[in-house]
């Protein structure tokens, strides 16, 4: 998902095009009502959980204003910050279509493990469909629709050869 601070949605949504999925972070109702619909495809929202991931990160918005952010938006909505294997559910229960993770994974001791095991849960609660299929929150993006201009002010020299910023 694009931040902000570094690049504006518009210009974000103008680097990746209409087939490239772009998400906006939002922590509050007044972020969400200000959102640009027209540009962006999925909401993140949080950190849901306290999270030792970002050292800035913002403050917790808890599950329950989760619940009423995502009940505000129009578009689906991802969990994002402290999200692990155990804690996930109730986002799904408040409408989250997919949660964000890093350290339920990155953070464990057997991160291939961690990522079986979590996927496996992840499956219990979403439905399998092919990636891109309709309703999916992401599309594949085939890497000659790639700019071949730098892409982001962290990206001087390209991406590597197939990826793509989403």
């Amino acid at each position: 998902h694009g931040v902000r601070a570094v690049m504006p949605v518009a210009g974000v949504r103008g680097l990746v095009g209409r087939d490239g999925g772009v998400g906006l972070w939002v922590i509050d109702a007044v972020q969400v009502a200000g959102v640009p619909y027209e540009l962006v495809d999925y909401l993140g929202i949080g950190p849901v959980y306290p999270t030792g991931t970002k050292s800035d990160a913002a403050p917790v918005v808890g599950v329950s204003a989760f619940a009423e952010l995502v009940a505000e938006s129009r578009l689906p909505v991802v969990g994002i910050g402290g999200i692990q294997v155990g804690n996930f559910l109730p986002l799904v229960q408040a409408g989250a279509k997919g949660v964000a993770v890093v350290s339920a994974i990155c953070g464990q001791e057997d991160p291939v493990r961690a990522t079986k095991v979590l996927l496996e849960r992840l499956k219990q609660v979403f439905p399998l469909r092919k990636r891109g299929s309709e309703g999916d929150l992401f599309k594949a993006v085939p890497s000659s629709a790639t700019p071949k201009s730098p892409r982001t002010p962290f990206d001087k020299g390209g991406a590597p050869q197939g990826w793509r910023l989403l």
